[in-house]
């Protein structure tokens, strides 16, 4: 059965979950799965090197974040709603706008943040 509290532990241990997830995923350092899969492995040749030393890890690596962010999703559409969701992506993307537009990060640049 669900706890009905709130309480900080589990507050911060789903921001972790989500920043895990994001950052796992694809980030501009180059240490994710995205660039981890479009790596070739080194001295493969034949298909292997076709398909960028795609092994069963990589493969079982893309399902597990492939089931976290089903799972993810299923827990905003069931909190929010869709039209909350979309609400939230329209916050945020007006917020990163807005950064964009003042100078306060770059667009064109994998860092972002403009120093």
């Amino acid at each position: 059965m669900a706890s009905e509290g709130f309480s900080w532990g589990g507050f911060l241990a789903r921001v972790v979950a989500a920043f895990a997830l994001v950052y796992l995923t694809y980030n501009p350092e180059g240490f994710s799965f995205f660039h981890w899969v479009l790596q070739p492995a080194p001295g493969e040749t034949g298909i292997g090197a076709y398909l960028h030393g795609f092994s069963p890890v990589k493969a079982l690596a893309g399902i597990a974040l492939i089931t976290g962010w089903w799972c993810s999703w299923q827990a905003t559409r069931r909190s929010l709603g869709v039209g909350g969701a979309l609400l939230v992506v329209a916050l945020f993307g007006c917020t990163i706008w807005a950064m964009i537009y003042y100078g306060a990060i770059s667009p064109t640049s994998s860092k972002a943040v403009r120093t």
